[in-house]
């Protein structure tokens, strides 16, 4: 790399850091939303009281990004108005304090040059001596504002033109056309810093953001160093520029590339219809507080270059080491080959021995594996056959206990239920029913005789007996105009008692039928209980089948026990069995793997005693390349690094030195009217542009 690309390397470096503020600034404004800042405005009564909505918006995009550039941990925010004409020119500052109070502190000391001071927002006093101030604070923060002739650090010029001419704000008022507005700004501060024991001059990096608001009359709008925002009214433009740095830096705009720019003005265009402007706004703040804290400090190059010398030199002396290193290295290797040609023959005669091991290992398992495979066979059919046994024995056992039961009248046993059977139907055999039927029909013959003679009626008969005595009733009491004597109460008396009686007869006569129905039938179940006791027999007769049944549990239970003996043995049998596969199993399966990655081992063997030969040769080579890299770290040395840091120290440390100190001008630039003795400020300039109107 030639001496001038590593000169412009790092004088784009150092731009880069520069450029970082107003790229923020950028990325900033390309926001489309602004968040309301009212409270500082709303106590500069004589900013501006006829505020329209378009100045608003405005006004919040300008202090968004202004509020957004200077957050800092202060105890005192100043915000400096400047009212100007629409060319610029400052006719009027207001300045608005605000005093923090994080400690709840009852007085606030501060110091301030303006003049007309005033409470804003509270009524808290103070005493003036001079330009030192006390706030009696009560724990409360303090907003004041007042005025000031004291010229403002950043200066800015409006231009205007139309179609290519320059033209008055006045005369421009509702003309149409092309129309430019050039922002022009500024640096008037001057600083003094000390870097690297050098005293160099240089202004406060200010950063200058500006906002515009067209309507609808405004169309084809560019601009230049600035971002547009649409809205559903109109366009807003946010111009930017950072006034002075590049000549506090000692560069110009072709020291950068295409991408890299630090303006001065800010410019935009738009075809116009009955030209007006509302207002626009200008922030100006502090660019260092847009910088980070590495790229707000530059004296690590130093280190980073004496850094970057420390290890080239450590690099030089370890490729020394290095060949050094590889020359034993390739005196030594051929014990290492020697060695190899050893083991290549002792893999050859271990694979032969492994092939054997693994013919013998593969017989002997084959020949277990067929003895157990008979054994799982035998003990399932074993298991099948005792469960089977011992379920018939149960259920014999369950079938015995139903012919015996225990003599209780819920379980009497099949046995005693079939002979009591049999005695019960003998039993009622020998009733007769008919003797009982004859006995009844006398009776309600007799009954049917004396309601008739008692009514004077021979119509009555046992089918309608009951309806006849009740209109006898009845006609006896209307006979007697409702009037009852004794003896018409004893015929109606009487007449009920026969009825009473003939019900009954009657009914007992029908529950007499259906009994004899039932012993009609007795003969069939006689013979049906009969059967049955044949079939059931007696427990002491084993051709029955209650005594089969007492004879089958007895030889189910002795052939039960006699299976279960047997089954505990074969669980043991075959987990033997099953150790000594496994075992087999194992020996087997690794002696084939074994043999299958003989193949493997040999082939390795092989090549290593083939990459022996060439690894030999490699070391050869890497011998005689160490020795060229020593040589070549020792020319990178002398020709490279050391032109490196020659040329940062003859042309671009200065360039470093100036950056630091604009930042260091920047960081001690807190305040426009003054602070107190160990406080830190914060500032930043609002200029507020008349409208143009056409009267």
């Amino acid at each position: 790399m030639k001496l001038q690309e590593l000169k412009n390397k790092f004088k784009s470096k150092f731009a880069v850091r520069v450029i970082a503020g107003v790229l923020t600034i950028t990325m900033l404004a390309t926001g489309a939303s602004v968040y309301n800042v009212y409270a500082e405005k709303n106590n500069i009564e004589t900013v501006d009281k006829e505020a329209t909505e378009k100045k608003d918006t405005v006004e919040d995009l300008v202090d968004n990004q202004a509020s957004a550039a200077t957050e800092k941990n202060v105890d005192k925010e100043e915000t400096v108005y400047l009212i100007s004409n629409a060319s610029g020119d400052v006719k009027k500052t207001i300045v608005s304090d605000h005093l923090l109070n994080g400690d709840k502190a009852k007085k606030i000391k501060d110091k301030s040059n303006l003049e007309n001071i005033k409470n804003v927002k509270g009524n808290e006093k103070f005493d003036q001596s001079g330009d030192k101030l006390t706030w009696e604070a009560n724990g409360e923060e303090i907003y004041y504002q007042g005025t000031t002739t004291k010229e403002a650090p950043v200066s800015q010029k409006v231009t205007y033109y139309l179609d290519g001419k320059k033209i008055s704000p006045k005369k421009l008022a509702g003309k149409s056309g092309r129309v430019t507005i050039h922002y022009d700004y500024k640096n008037n501060s001057k600083y003094t810093e000390t870097v690297n024991g050098e005293e160099v001059t240089v202004c406060v990096p200010f950063a200058a953001i500006t906002g515009i608001v067209f309507d609808k009359n405004f169309s084809n709008v560019e601009v230049t160093n600035g971002k547009l925002i649409n809205s559903g009214e109109g366009t807003m433009v946010v111009g930017y520029a950072l006034p002075g740095v590049k000549d506090s830096l000692g560069v110009k705009d072709k020291d950068f590339n295409e991408k890299v720019n630090i303006p001065d003005s800010f410019e935009v265009s738009a075809d116009v219809k009955n030209f007006k402007l509302e207002t626009a706004m200008t922030a100006v703040v502090n660019g260092s507080n847009l910088m980070n804290e590495e790229a707000s400090d530059t004296s690590d190059i130093d280190s980073m270059l004496n850094e970057l010398t420390d290890a080239t030199s450590k690099l030089q002396e370890g490729s020394g080491d290095l060949a050094d290193g590889l020359d034993t290295l390739d005196s030594s290797f051929g014990q290492y080959s020697d060695g190899v040609s050893t083991l290549q023959s002792g893999i050859k005669e271990y694979t032969d021995g492994v092939s054997k091991v693994a013919t013998g290992a593969d017989q002997l398992n084959n020949g277990l594996k067929t003895f157990g495979s008979n054994l799982p066979t035998l003990t399932q059919a074993l298991q099948q056959l005792t469960a089977g046994i011992q379920q018939a024995n149960a259920g014999s056992q369950k079938l015995v206990a139903a012919y015996k039961g225990d003599g209780t009248a819920q379980n009497p046993g099949l046995y005693n239920v079939v002979q009591a059977l049999k005695q019960g139907t003998a039993g009622l055999s020998s009733i007769s029913t008919s003797a009982l039927t004859d006995g009844i029909d006398q009776n309600i013959a007799g009954l049917i005789q004396k309601v008739q003679a008692a009514t004077g009626s021979n119509a009555i008969t046992v089918d309608n007996y009951s309806t006849a005595i009740d209109n006898a009733v009845k006609q006896m009491l209307t006979a007697g105009g409702g009037t009852v004597n004794s003896e018409m109460a004893q015929n109606i008396y009487a007449l009920g008692q026969a009825k009473g009686a003939l019900d009954s007869l009657v009914q007992v006569k029908a529950n007499l039928s259906k009994a004899t129905e039932g012993l009609s039938k007795l003969s069939d179940l006689q013979t049906a209980i009969n059967g049955l006791d044949q079939y059931v027999g007696s427990p002491d007769n084993p051709n029955s089948l209650y005594g089969g049944t007492v004879a089958l549990a007895n030889g189910l239970g002795q052939i039960s026990d006699g299976t279960a003996q047997l089954g505990d043995k074969l669980p043991q049998i075959s987990q033997g069995v099953n150790k000594l596969v496994d075992g087999t199993q194992q020996l087997s399966d690794g002696s084939n793997l074994l043999v299958a990655n003989s193949g493997k081992l040999n082939d390795g063997a092989n090549q290593l005693k083939d990459a022996t030969g060439q690894l030999s040769d490699g070391i050869a080579q890497l011998k005689d390349g160490s020795h060229q890299l020593a040589d070549g770290i020792v020319q990178f040395n002398a020709e490279g690094i050391t032109e490196i840091v020659n040329a940062y120290n003859g042309d671009l440390k200065p360039l470093g030195n100036k950056l630091q100190a604009m930042i260091d001008a920047g960081k001690d630039y807190q305040t426009f009217t003054g602070n107190a003795d160990g406080t830190n400020g914060n500032v930043k300039f609002v200029y507020k542009l008349e409208s143009i109107k056409k009267n």
